[in-house]
């Protein structure tokens, strides 16, 4: 699978390096996916420059229709339901 051009590894040397993106902080994002005969629980926490970066990891990771169902904050909220299940 080829990486996504933001995921390359040249183009996050020059995302880091560019100044107006100089500080990484802690994103974290649940995802429910219920179908009829199955629910799908996805933890996912990733040092991100922003959300549009930790969209696309997502994006790279589940696939597009699963990051679609994503919600996304800045930080871990340790009371989250979904995280608790998954972390602990």
């Amino acid at each position: 699978m080829d990486l996504l051009p933001a995921l390359d590894p040249q183009n996050m040397a020059k995302v880091a390096m560019s100044p107006q993106r100089h500080r990484r902080c802690l994103f974290s994002s649940t995802i429910v996916d219920l179908k009829r005969d199955a629910t799908l629980r996805v933890f996912h926490a990733t040092i991100a420059y922003d959300a549009a970066m930790m969209q696309t990891i997502l994006v790279a990771r589940c696939g597009p229709r699963l990051a679609s169902l994503a919600c996304t904050m800045n930080g871990f909220d340790p009371s989250d339901p979904i995280a608790i299940a998954m972390v602990n």
